[in-house]
């Protein structure tokens, strides 16, 4: 690939389309950031220089991880600024998400639903919005297997719900916590202690049982509206923070083999974190090519990431969240019990110390704030330095399992996400929660923020 000068007017097309001519007819505004991603280009140009990786078989798989590895990173950042800059220009509207009446709705206002795969609620009436922030995410099969959500606020926690029941969904998986490093990131919308329930307008959601493992919770949710039951489950991913890594790179590809294959459903699965792109993005993507290895299908993490963004924006957000889809997938494809190679691919997969020390040096980089980070977002700095992010990490077998079955808990539940008001437009508070003692805590709306975090 080559870059001519801006002078020039014209810019060749690559496989991807990554730019076009300006047509006379575009607006302004996007002839303006046409403008823009070309000055963008003209000055990393170097990035152009690097090809798209190809469509790889389990055993071809950890030489092209060598290969990011090597000069530097270099060739990993090339990879991740050309998703960035494909991924830009194949952004698609969001006006339904910017209408007056929805703004509110968002926790960030730079992370905004597609109008082209939103998630449409079924409204009560005319005036009622049909809003959530929410997106279809087309799976390992070709249809919508997930919903990305972001994290239900004070005022969409009803809506989350509706939105459970409308599509009948079986499964959430949750990796953000309520609060994290000071900060509000998600609102507490389910119970956590068996026999006690939370109301939100017409919808009852009760815990029936839970069980904490090491690195996840697992909650059994029984959700009723009228005559209408729904029975979730609802795992929680813990630890995972910001912009970082929720430990070595086998907790993730363990964490989605278990959702997967714990009581398997055709319904759809509910992903969300805090802005539902970053964590989300990149739980989607490992479970989609978890099944790319189990059906010995070829791998291309670039391409699965690409399709991701076209269908919600800014899917696995950072560098240090692809490079942790790369670790997690190189252990993935070690791993005999995860995939299995045909006869006649003899090609030793299992890296060598080599590769070990680059991945763990890479994320020790990434993780604090290093050149590679990525410069489209302000990260606090992640706590998770832990060395088992390294390829040797084993978790210990021995896991500590507690199992709920106390009796109805007499106190209100805490509200995790409460802090002081902002001076923000936002939409009347609508939910109540009731314990058996019918107890109502005040509910705080939060501003959508500036910043992307997820």
């Amino acid at each position: 690939m080559s870059c001519v000068s801006p002078l020039s007017g014209t810019m060749p097309a690559t496989d991807f389309g990554l730019v076009q001519r300006p047509s006379s007819l575009m607006s302004k505004t996007s002839r303006l950031s046409w403008v823009k991603l070309k000055l963008f280009i003209h000055k990393e140009s170097s990035f152009l220089n690097y090809e798209p990786p190809q469509d790889l078989a389990p055993n071809k798989f950890i030489s092209h991880c060598r290969l990011l590895l090597s000069n530097s990173c270099d060739n990993l950042r090339r990879e991740f600024q050309l998703l960035n800059s494909l991924s830009v220009e194949r952004a698609q509207p969001t006006h339904v998400a910017v209408q007056t009446c929805n703004r509110a709705k968002n926790r960030y206002i730079n992370v905004l639903p597609y109008d082209t795969t939103r998630v449409h609620l079924h409204r009560e009436s005319t005036s009622d919005s049909d809003y959530i922030n929410a997106s279809f995410v087309k799976g390992f099969s070709g249809d919508h297997e997930y919903i990305a959500a972001q994290g239900p606020k004070p005022d969409t926690v009803a809506d989350f719900w509706s939105m459970i029941l409308q599509h009948r969904v079986a499964k959430i998986v949750m990796l953000c916590s309520f609060l994290e490093k000071g900060r509000v990131k998600c609102e507490k919308y389910f119970p956590d202690h068996v026999n006690e329930y939370f109301v939100y307008n017409n919808i009852r959601v009760g815990c029936t049982s839970q069980s904490v493992e090491t690195h996840y919770t697992c909650t059994h949710l029984r959700i009723t509206r009228d005559s209408e039951v729904l029975e979730v489950k609802h795992y929680h991913l813990r630890d995972w923070q910001d912009f970082g890594i929720p430990g070595g790179p086998d907790v993730l590809v363990n964490f989605c083999n278990l959702v997967r294959n714990d009581t398997p459903s055709s319904q759809l699965t509910v992903v969300h974190c805090s802005a539902g792109v970053g964590r989300t993005g990149t739980y989607i993507a490992c479970d989609i090519l978890l099944q790319c290895l189990n059906d010995n299908r070829k791998l291309n993490i670039f391409r699965t990431v690409l399709d991701l963004r076209e269908q919600r924006a800014h899917m696995v957000q950072s560098e240090a969240q692809y490079v942790y889809l790369y670790q997690s997938l190189t252990n993935a494809v070690e791993s005999s019990d995860v995939v299995k190679l045909r006869s006649g691919d003899t090609t030793p997969t299992t890296p060598t110390k080599d590769d070990a020390a680059l991945f763990q040096l890479r994320t020790a980089e990434l993780n604090n704030n290093s050149s590679c980070s990525n410069s489209n977002t302000t990260p606090t700095t992640p706590t998770n330095t832990n060395p088992s992010c390294s390829l040797n990490y084993l978790p210990s077998p021995t896991r500590v399992t507690t199992t709920t079955n106390c009796p109805a808990s007499p106190t209100t539940p805490t509200n995790c996400s409460s802090s002081s008001s902002h001076n923000y437009p936002t939409a009347p508070s609508h939910n109540s929660r009731s314990s058996f003692n019918t107890a109502t805590p005040s509910v705080t709306s939060f501003p959508a923020e500036p910043m992307v975090t997820s």
